[in-house]
């Protein structure tokens, strides 16, 4: 039997939802890590540039 066109509906929209949400995540975590080091320096994740 086919999926209900609701229930279609709703996995999209999770599924939206939660890729907007790792992106925006990602997005601040770069834009926060570009503002606070050099342009030359690519601190790995998890450590602090004093």
């Amino acid at each position: 039997m086919e999926t209900p066109l609701s229930e279609r509906l709703l996995v999209v929209l999770l599924t939206l939802v939660t890729l907007g949400s790792i992106v925006t995540l990602t997005y601040t975590l770069v834009a926060a890590e570009l503002t606070s080091a050099p342009a030359n320096a690519y601190p790995t994740l998890g450590t602090q540039s004093p």
